[in-house]
Order: structure tokens, then sequence, then C-alpha cells
């Protein structure tokens, strides 16, 4: 008798050290990456409301220089972001970008607002709106980069970048226009 509880106790004994094993396997395999994975969707949210928001803000700019200042301040206040770093996001430098967007029917041409340059185009050919461009970068929870296999793997295990892009009309054009209704503003070709 006393044979058989040893025996049946050594049994349990050795299923519990294997529950063991396979928790931390999951937890390792699974539970951790997942973290990771839902912290990258949460910072994609984030990056696609705040791109939002400040594309909402620059869209209804009265004239270059408050369009320039609004920039610098959202650029500003994004990279001192503390709310961001609850969701493991970090601002690039110079994280908000804005363009001019100006699609004719054959092609899209992209002009800068800090540089100074004189354009004429007429706005009855082209549609001309704002492209508000935003740079983030998403941090996992876990630091997974030295585990093989896994730490080659982007958003699981290492840093990824995230770029929104949101075209906006430009609500008070009149900053822009001469007496021909052409546009009529100091922007330069962009560099990208």
């Amino acid at each position: 008798m006393k044979r058989s509880n040893r025996n049946l106790r050594n049994n349990n004994g050795s299923a519990v050290s294997e529950f063991g094993a396979c928790l931390a396997a999951f937890f390792f395999i699974a539970f951790i990456p997942s973290v990771n994975i839902a912290a990258y969707l949460a910072g994609c949210y984030l990056a696609e409301d705040i791109t939002g928001s400040c594309a909402d803000k620059i869209s209804k700019a009265s004239d270059k220089k408050a369009l320039s200042e609004m920039v610098q301040n959202m650029n500003r206040r994004l990279e001192n972001g503390e709310t961001l770093a609850i969701f493991k996001l970090k601002a690039a430098s110079r994280p908000v970008s804005v363009e001019l967007a100006v699609e004719s029917p054959e092609k899209e041409h992209l002009y800068d607002i800090d540089n100074t340059k004189t354009l004429h185009l007429n706005r009855t050919d082209n549609l001309i709106r704002y492209r508000i461009t935003t740079d983030f970068v998403a941090r996992p929870f876990f630091n997974l980069s030295v585990v093989p296999g896994i730490g080659s793997v982007p958003i699981i295990a290492g840093p990824s970048k995230i770029t929104r892009t949101i075209y906006r009309e430009i609500e008070h054009p009149e900053f822009l226009l001469n007496t021909q209704d052409s546009l009529h503003a100091q922007f330069t070709k962009a560099s990208r």
C-alpha cells in the first residue's frame, strides 16, 4: 500500500512540473508576443488619431506664418509627449510634416511649405490640398530582440516605424490666391 501512494505522488509531481514547463512555454511563445502585437496595434490607432487631429488643425490655418508656427508647435509637443510613452510610442524627429499636394489629371506634385519660391497653378485644372504626414516609432513592451528566431521580427521583437498620411482640403485658401484665380504661394518642390 505504501508503494502505490509513493508512485502516485511521484506521478503527480511530474505532472505539475510538466504543467509549469508548458505554462512557461505558453507565456514565452504566445502571450508575450501577443502583448507586443497589441501594443503595436494600440500605437497604430493612436498615430492615426494624432494624425487626424493634426490634419484638422492644419487645414484651418489662415496664413502661411500661422501654418508654420502650428507645425512647429505640434512637432515640439509630440517630441516631448509623455502620453505617447505609455503606449511605447515615440515621435520621430520632426514627426509632423505638411506639404501642398497639387493633383493634376496626370500626376501629383508635392510642394514644401517651409522653403520659398513663387508658384502659379491654375485651380480649375488641379486639386490642391494639404498632405499631412506623421512619423512615429512603436517599441515593444517586452524586448525579445535577443531571442533567436523571434529577435528579427520587427513588430514582436524590435521597434517598428508607423507613418500615417492624410489629405485635407485647405479651408482658407485665400492666402494662396492672387487676382487671376490661380494659386500664388511661396512653395518649393518637396524633397520627397
